[in-house]
């Protein structure tokens, strides 16, 4: 669980997820989620239902992901990502990375992901808000399907990313007719 302290926001920050790397912060309608080493299918589902329920709201909210200290992304991620962004333009909210290095930016462009993300230069030094849990995740029904949908919107995006992809759906899409079968 997320724990907001009314503190420097990138000193002292509890964990979002089990695997300890997403911090997140609030400053009115701005939401700051920091990916603190490796972006993957692992914490796709936390950052998607987390990013998801902000976005629930009527009013704008700007969505900020620090990647400063994000080490990789795997393709779950950033198809996560690739809904997150389109979601947000869907619903008259925002979406941007910041502080995105140079490896990670040429990963979402091999998938061709960097097309439909924002980046953004704004700095961000620190933020001051109450409290607030925020339940980390750990449903592997719930976790192949956010796996799926991420597959799914790297096809949707760039065609190429089918045939690269097409075996990784498949098996996602057995996986959860199973998870229903046993039910």
């Amino acid at each position: 669980m997320l724990q907001f302290k009314k503190i420097f926001w990138s000193i002292a920050l509890t964990e979002f997820t089990d695997q300890n790397n997403l911090t997140a912060a609030e400053n009115g309608s701005s939401v700051y989620v920091c990916i603190n080493g490796r972006g993957s299918f692992q914490n796709s589902t936390n950052l998607k239902e987390f990013v998801t329920k902000k976005f629930e709201k009527s009013s704008p909210i700007k969505i900020f992901l620090d990647m400063k200290s994000c080490s990789g992304m795997d393709s779950t991620f950033m198809g996560v990502l690739a809904g997150l962004s389109i979601l947000s333009k869907k619903n008259k909210h925002s979406l941007s990375l910041t502080n995105i290095s140079t490896k990670n930016e040429k990963l979402l462009k091999t998938l061709g992901v960097n097309k439909i993300l924002t980046f953004s230069n704004e700095k961000h030094d620190y933020l001051k808000k109450t409290s607030k849990n925020i339940p980390s995740i750990n449903d592997k029904q719930k976790t192949t399907k956010t796996s799926l949908e991420a597959h799914k919107q790297l096809v949707k995006i760039d065609k190429k990313n089918k045939l690269e992809f097409k075996s990784v759906i498949d098996l996602l899409e057995t996986e959860l007719k199973n998870y229903k079968k046993d039910k």
